[in-house]
């Protein structure tokens, strides 16, 4: 208990006007635009305010990380019982703020269009209902490499925040594969190759892209230590459907 209190104390003192940081994110949100090619996405790079990327990695560096089948990196899935740090940037930054702003954005494909939003409640009462899929912390081990893939849900967009490698230092963000898509097996790590991109190393990025029977992406540089991620899957219903 007095893990939760001390760090409910430090949110406070940190963050003592919630909806001042969500204006402070959607000024960055309304400087980013949505890249077309391979597949709809956006990159923020420095997103968070360093404040509160030091207080998750620092929520999560004690925790229990699992792994859930032979071969899988490690993870820790947020829940209604996780620390205070991570449940605040579930309720303002995911609820309040991301999942709103994100899907008027990739539903319309049209950046300037609602994105305005200097009272975040008028876009979020649209919403019936919002679920994520998962919300997790992995782990990538060193050496690790992730093999292209498209994830299966094509009725929901995914966040990936970047922490870096588990020392601060920048490391590599997801590579998006560009066209040829066929034998993808078979696809090698040419890393000087045209057939894909990469936003370069970066120890607090944001990558969000919708899933789509085209949405090939995974990690083809190895990574020189650990690097730590946050994964969101979202989905969202409207009370008119």
């Amino acid at each position: 208990m007095e893990f939760y209190e001390f760090n409910q104390s430090k949110i406070e003192a940190i963050f003592p006007d919630p909806k001042y940081l969500q204006i402070q994110l959607i000024e960055k949100l309304n400087d980013a635009h949505v890249v077309e090619e391979p597949f709809p996405h956006i990159f923020i790079n420095n997103f968070l305010p360093n404040d509160l990327r030091d207080l998750l990695l620092n929520s999560v560096s004690e925790l229990e990380f699992r792994k859930y089948y032979e071969g899988a990196v490690p993870v820790f899935h947020l829940t209604e019982k996780s620390p205070v740090p991570l449940l605040f940037f579930k309720n303002y930054i995911l609820d309040d703020l991301l999942t709103p702003f994100f899907n008027s954005i990739f539903n319309d494909n049209d950046f300037k269009k609602n994105i305005e939003l200097k009272n975040t409640s008028e876009k979020i009462t649209k919403l019936d209902k919002v679920e994520y899929g998962s919300i997790y912390f992995a782990r990538n081990p060193p050496g690790g490499k992730i093999k292209m893939h498209v994830d299966d849900n094509f009725a929901s967009f995914q966040y990936v925040f970047y922490f870096g490698y588990k020392d601060g230092g920048v490391a590599p963000t997801t590579d998006l594969l560009l066209y040829p898509q066929s034998n993808i097996d078979d696809y090698s790590a040419d890393l000087n190759s045209k057939n894909y991109i990469n936003y370069g190393p970066t120890n607090n990025g944001l990558l969000v892209f919708v899933n789509t029977p085209s949405s090939y992406h995974g990690l083809l540089s190895p990574l020189h230590k650990e690097r730590l991620t946050l994964c969101v899957s979202a989905h969202y219903y409207y009370k008119n459907t």
